[in-house]
């Protein structure tokens, strides 16, 4: 893991720039997980059915997608922003979305607002059954299309973007909370006492089971008009009962970020979930050449350009990792907002996104998110294959920061950005960004960083190296010592200098303990089985170099 600090980039860009910022309404997602779960889940789900990490990447753009279409009044650049909003384009990058896309995208977070008859009603097991029914139906349609026109790309596309909606169940529904008896509509269906597991998803449960069982103070909801729970926002769970009588701000539905009680077990079982999604499209699709090369896609700067995009439009919202959106006093400020984010460099992301032409990952989520707004007549379709071999095959391991401190970061103005970098299992990842703070210790209603990857049952990773000392002892005869530099080399490709600031180091007869900075080389996979020499490079060195690293 890496924590960084950076200077506040934007806030030195000129004046105008910053009060066309202070007017920018924040482009937050629908409701779902933040962008950071989703996005990591999906790689992470993908590449454990034997997805390159580039195919990954596409899946969890188009799942990105989702969220970033969802809301376009909020956006300058969508053309559907009012006149002020838009003035904050500064005259660049003007699109015109079409109104199918919108509906396509808000309705793949599975607690749309119903607005016809044809459409599932989410506040019943009922309508989820529907629900699964028609993004299933919907999904076949597209896999053939693509199936037949050959197409690896569309195949990524509709893997993503119905990712999002497999995951927002979880996210967005009681399903993984407990049964509270004469609570209607307040509890969960008490799914992990059924005796399917620990996070059985929604077909883990068989049809039958869920037709008897999950009725009445059993029954399954989403976030949706008809209950007496709203979705709820960022730090809902902090806030007092009000007014009298309403259910307490810890029953809002959402556990989209980490900070949210629940949150670990609607992760979990939406990775299994995803899993299982995605097998069952292989299935689907019947065309194993095609999903061969779906699997395989290379890496491109296009596909760079868009990560980049999901990654800085969503941290400088406040939607990447929790945290809250930012805010200018006495204009936008609210009980969503936090210390994540920044309205000024949020101005900058979306106008760097949308600078050039439209990626061509962009351009297959245009041609295909119009088919997720469809209804109509939907087929009773047979369930995917359940997910518990899957779940007896794998662990999962959790990764916090709580807390940090920065040191000569060197921000001539104010306090930096902090963010953290990681890699884990070769996936790499970055934190939200918490804005003018060199120091943070995560108070409520904040929560510490957090991922959380699946490992393998049968895993044995190298232990890793945490902290590297060494004790150099330079010889007392005659010419020894040196002003020249000293490395330490552990193994053929990884060096480090042994250097003292303001301090005359290797003076003859010295005995002398250094602590090595080591997060670059833990990032790249320094471990204590990888740590096989010790030597230094010197020159008229006189020294013997004795250390130890612990895991």
């Amino acid at each position: 893991m890496r924590i960084r600090g950076r200077a506040h980039r934007i806030r030195r860009r000129t004046l105008a720039v910053a009060f066309a910022a202070s007017l920018c309404a924040v482009t937050s997602p629908a409701r779902a997980f933040d962008t950071q779960p989703h996005f990591d889940m999906t790689r992470d789900a993908l590449t454990a059915e034997g997805f390159g990490l580039p195919a990954a990447s596409i899946a969890g753009v188009n799942n990105w997608f989702v969220d970033y279409y969802t809301n376009p009044d909020r956006n300058p650049h969508s053309g559907h922003a009012s006149f002020l909003l838009g003035w904050t384009r500064l005259g660049l990058a003007h699109e015109n979305w079409p109104n199918f896309y919108i509906d396509g995208a808000r309705r793949l977070h599975f607690d749309y607002e119903q607005r016809a008859a044809d459409m599932p009603n989410l506040s019943s097991t009922a309508g989820i059954e529907r629900e699964w029914d028609r993004l299933q139906f919907r999904a076949r349609r597209l896999l053939g299309i693509y199936g037949r026109s050959n197409d690896p790309l569309g195949v990524l596309s509709t893997i993503g973007s119905s990712l999002h909606a497999v995951q927002d169940f979880y996210a967005h529904s009681n399903w993984v909370e407990a049964l509270r008896p004469g609570a209607s509509g307040l509890g969960g269906p008490g799914i992990a006492s059924l005796g399917y597991g620990s996070h059985p998803t929604f077909f883990d449960i068989p049809p039958e089971v869920r037709a008897a069982v999950l009725v009445g103070d059993r029954n399954v909801y989403t976030g949706v008009r008809g209950i007496p729970r709203g979705h709820g926002h960022w730090r809902s769970h902090f806030l007092p009962r009000f007014p009298p009588g309403r259910p307490t701000s810890e029953e809002a539905l959402n556990k989209d970020w980490s900070g949210r009680p629940k949150y670990q077990d609607a992760y979990i079982t939406a990775y299994f979930a995803s899993r299982q999604w995605v097998r069952a499209m292989r299935i689907w699709l019947g065309n194993e050449p095609l999903w061969n090369r779906a699997m395989s896609m290379a890496q491109t700067s296009a596909l760079a350009h868009d990560i980049t995009g999901a990654e800085e439009i969503s941290q400088y919202s406040g939607h990447w990792m929790g945290g809250g959106e930012p805010c200018v006093r006495f204009i936008n400020c609210s009980v969503r907002s936090g210390k994540a984010g920044s309205l000024s460099s949020l101005t900058i992301a979306l106008r760097d996104f949308h600078a050039g032409p439209t990626s061509r990952y962009r351009r297959a989520f245009n041609q295909m998110i119009g088919e997720w707004a469809l209804f109509g007549d939907i087929p009773d379709l047979p369930d995917p294959p359940s997910s518990r071999a899957i779940q007896a095959l794998t662990r999962f391991a959790k990764l916090e920061v709580l807390g940090y401190r920065g040191l000569r970061l060197g921000d001539p103005v104010g306090d930096a950005e902090i963010y953290a970098n990681v890699r884990l299992g070769g996936q790499p990842s970055t934190s939200t960004i918490i804005d003018s703070a060199d120091s943070f210790s995560f108070p409520r209603p904040y929560a510490p960083f957090t991922w959380i990857r699946s490992v393998p049952t049968p895993n044995q990773a190298s232990t890793p190296v945490t902290s590297m000392t060494v004790r150099v002892e330079t010889g007392n005869r005659s010419g020894a010592g040196t002003d020249d530099d000293v490395y330490l080399r552990i193994n053929g490709h990884q060096r480090f200098s042994l250097d003292k600031a303001l301090y005359d180091d290797f003076e003859r007869g010295d005995v002398d303990t250094y602590s090595v900075p080591i997060g670059n080389a833990t990032r790249d996979g320094l471990s204590v089985g990888t740590s096989t020499a010790w030597r230094s490079r010197r020159a008229r060195t006189a020294a013997a170099a004795a250390g130890s690293c612990t895991g």
